[in-house]
């Protein structure tokens, strides 16, 4: 095992488990979906109370897999800003006085129902207090509200822990571009060799910190292949628990 300075963490179902069970059932044509539009709906009543949900609903979900089309094909972020303007558009609200307001208003309601859904085992705790003291601790996420990720981290007390979060959403690029990867470096003031990386997506997690030339970790759980051609990951476990048997 290589000698590292830093450990540096994905963030959602590597750090903190995201679980979409969490999240309310809605009734939409006649199929039930998880979904937060029906919080997100009310609190943009003052803008859409013409809207019938079932509308509102198609124009919010087009609206996400709008933002994923672009985040995929050009590796850039699509805030939760972005995303809610897109909703506008499709449901033809025009700009005007309390737009921005409302739109706030139903960014949080939507995080403040995503938050429902995200889990910190007791024993990830466990294995942040080994880390801590022997590495400078990190996290990279693509996520599109740095606030939600901020708060998740408060919220489950462990944000002390970590000396450089960085987000997409504020960075404006994702894993596996190497500008996040080359901002979380310049926050901890590293090398890339310096640190190792702990994640569970294949496409942005291991291939992104390959191409930075980190060390990683790759928590395969099952549910994602290394793309064909993918040079071997530094170490694979199971479970985040097992990064632990590593460091």
């Amino acid at each position: 095992m290589a000698t590292y300075r830093a450990v540096i963490f994905d963030m959602f179902d590597t750090l903190v488990n995201f679980k979409n069970v969490h999240l309310p059932l809605v009734q939409v044509n006649g199929r039930e979906v998880r979904s937060t539009s029906p919080f997100v709906y009310e609190a943009l009543k003052p803008l859409c109370a013409h809207v019938p949900f079932d509308e509102f609903f198609h124009a919010f979900v087009g609206a996400y897999r709008a933002a994923e089309e672009i985040r995929n094909r050009e590796q850039r972020e699509v805030t939760a800003q972005e995303r809610f303007q897109m909703v506008f558009a499709r449901l033809q609200i025009p700009d005007g006085p309390g737009v921005s307001a409302c739109m706030e208003a139903g960014i949080a309601e939507h995080m403040r129902v995503l938050a429902r859904a995200m889990e910190f085992p007791e024993s990830h705790r466990t294995l942040l207090d080994r880390l801590q003291p022997r590495y400078r601790l990190g996290v990279i996420s693509n996520f599109d509200h740095g606030p939600t990720v901020e708060m998740a981290l408060r919220t489950h007390g462990i944000r002390d822990r970590f000396e450089a979060v960085v987000v997409s959403a504020d960075t404006g690029w994702r894993k596996p571009r190497p500008e996040i990867f080359a901002e979380a470096f310049r926050r901890m003031g590293i090398g890339p060799a310096e640190a190792i990386f702990v994640g569970d997506t294949p496409e942005v997690d291991v291939l992104g910190a390959q191409a930075v030339g980190m060390d990683v970790i790759w928590i395969d759980n099952g549910t994602k292949a290394l793309p064909p051609g993918t040079p071997p990951p530094t170490h694979t476990v199971r479970s985040f628990v097992e990064v632990g048997d590593l460091l």
